[in-house]
This record gives structure tokens, C-alpha cells and sequence, in this order.
């Protein structure tokens, strides 16, 4: 189940909602309400929109779809390269 020390989640069940800062990211709202997650190493921001084709530079979404335990809805995990990158 996810918890308060996530960088950020919905439970669909509650409708809780909740974020918190991490050593690695901030959580921030853009002027449109957008969720963001900025980069504490460099600064590039993900947008957590599913609803959009790309989450950022140098960032990757990786969508779990309803597993049949029934146990969530859906997991979105973003992977996001740290890297100096020549």
C-alpha cells in the first residue's frame, strides 16, 4: 500500500492524496496545477500527467496495468537519468 513517505500517490479507494520531498526530488505544482517532480541533481523537471505523451528530458514512464489480485489499479513509475552524458 503506499504510505505518507512516498514521493507522491493516490489511493483510489480514499481518495487520499499525498506528497512529500525526497533527498533526490522536489514535489511542485506548476502554474496549471500540473504535479511535478523536479530533479534535485539536475534541476529537469517530470511531469506525472499520464494524460501527456512524454514526462521530460531525460525521464521514462513505466505504466502497470491492473494485476488480477486486485490489489491496485495501476502503478505509474518514472525513471529519471542522472548523468553528465557527453
Amino acid at each position: 500500500m503506499p504510505c505518507k513517505t512516498d514521493l507522491s500517490y493516490y489511493n483510489h479507494r480514499t481518495g487520499a492524496v499525498e506528497s512529500s520531498h525526497s533527498p533526490n526530488f522536489h514535489v511542485v505544482e506548476d502554474d496549471r496545477g500540473n504535479l511535478l517532480f523536479k530533479s534535485k541533481a539536475d534541476g529537469k523537471l517530470i511531469n506525472v500527467n499520464i494524460t501527456l505523451d512524454t514526462c521530460g528530458e531525460k525521464s521514462t514512464r513505466i505504466r502497470l496495468k491492473r494485476n488480477s489480485s486486485g490489489l491496485y489499479r495501476q502503478i505509474v513509475l518514472f525513471e529519471h537519468i542522472v548523468g553528465t552524458g557527453g
